[in-house]
């Protein structure tokens, strides 16, 4: 049995939970890059449109627009040993974007969501990939995900705090930008060509 660590985040009072959860028998693990039926795997090459956004936004949701991503990682315990998958998925079916909100800086924010969640995933690969985890390590495998995901929302919290806030401040879009390798001045040039140079 394939086993499944993922995530729920409430957009309207931003409230994280973790759970593990048992996976249907034979599902198969995700590689990246690849757009399936209602999901996208995170691929450098393939950046959002808007197009990718097929839920309705309801007049309780807050904010501009969401998109829903999350840290898949599958794994399963052959011969012995723990066999596991990660990838950074964004899931089109939840995702929304209000009719007013359909412009460039927008849509970066939600990119620069599923870059983070990328970002990560490729921490939870690095940190896994540190050991050999034998079937009577999976508490510890399952502590490591734990953290790593926590970690996670926890930036994600903030993050979503100051795109909610801070939506066409370039200092805060370029404070983000940074942390997952855009560079400022191209940034700037694309999406704020009113602001004055940046460094």
């Amino acid at each position: 049995m394939k086993t499944r660590f993922t995530h729920i985040l409430s957009t309207g009072l931003f409230t994280a939970l973790i759970f593990l959860g048992n996976a249907v028998n034979g599902n198969s693990i995700r590689g990246g890059g690849d757009k399936n039926d209602g999901f996208i795997d995170w691929n450098s090459g393939n950046k959002l449109t808007w197009n990718n956004f097929k839920a309705e936004a309801s007049e309780e949701d807050k904010g501009f627009a969401f998109a829903y991503t999350d840290i898949d990682c599958f794994y399963s315990i052959n011969d012995g040993l723990i066999h596991y998958q990660v990838s950074a998925v964004f899931y089109e079916d939840e995702s929304w974007v209000k009719d007013d909100a359909r412009n460039p800086v927008t849509l970066f924010w939600q990119q620069l969501n599923f870059d983070l969640t990328a970002q990560f995933a490729y921490k939870l690969s690095d940190a896994l990939s540190n050991h050999n985890f034998a079937a009577k390590d999976e508490e510890k495998f399952n502590k490591t995900v734990s953290k790593i995901k926590y970690d996670w929302q926890m930036t994600q919290l903030d993050f979503f705090a100051e795109m909610n806030h801070y939506t066409n401040d370039f200092k805060h879009v370029k404070k983000w930008a940074s942390k997952v390798g855009y560079n400022p001045k191209e940034l700037k040039a694309n999406l704020f060509p009113e602001v004055a140079d940046v460094e």
